[in-house]
């Protein structure tokens, strides 16, 4: 997915009703064939946003068979991150989920980001990126650490739980590059530096 395109004059706070109301007149847009398809599931499906989400921006789910065959429409969920960003990102993410739902139920099966999705995408001139390029500086208030380079105090990773390992992981693997100097974490709950050793190693599988 695309990311990063901020407007510094953000909108409205999106809420489940606004999502609707946006899907609703997108799929307006739309050939009759595909109308049929999804026009009336988007007057219907329950459509929420999560405050711990995440893992992404956004999903469509449904129920498959185990062979993956489509069988019915279940929810849409977004992650309250979508309103750190200007109108017009939010409706790419908006519009990279509801693509999902036609894709889905237009060939019966779970397409993923495979070539029928991308053939949805090109046919309505929405953006067929995979993945979502968050900006951490406009996200970092919904996690506890925020982690900074020491060399030029870059914002290089945020969690809501740390170990020693993820810290090393960010240091050698991150997006900051290896020549980026040592880090230190900074507490939003608490409002004040740490040192690495006051943090609690948790169980690897929260991370």
């Amino acid at each position: 997915m695309m990311g990063k395109n901020v407007n510094k004059n953000k909108g409205k706070t999106w809420t489940p009703k606004d999502i609707r109301s946006y899907m609703k007149n997108f799929v307006s847009t739309l050939n009759e064939e595909d109308k049929m398809i999804i026009g009336d599931t988007v007057n219907t499906i329950p459509i929420t946003i999560d405050g711990r989400l995440k893992s992404s921006m956004g999903y469509f789910s449904g129920k498959y068979k185990r062979n993956g065959e489509f069988v019915e429409p279940v929810k849409f969920k977004f992650s309250k991150r979508i309103n750190c960003y200007d109108d017009n990102t939010i409706k790419h993410i908006i519009n990279h989920e509801l693509l999902h739902l036609l894709s889905d139920k237009k060939y019966g099966k779970s397409t993923s980001h495979g070539e029928e999705w991308k053939e949805c995408c090109h046919k309505y001139g929405v953006n067929d990126d995979e993945f979502f390029e968050s900006n951490l500086e406009l996200e970092k208030e919904f996690y506890k650490y925020h982690i900074y380079c020491t060399k030029c105090n870059k914002l290089v990773g945020v969690r809501d739980r740390l170990s020693k390992g993820k810290i090393i992981e960010l240091l050698l693997y991150g997006r900051h590059g290896a020549d980026c100097g040592e880090l230190k974490i900074y507490d939003n709950k608490e409002k004040k530096y740490i040192k690495l050793n006051n943090i609690m190693v948790n169980d690897s599988k929260n991370y």
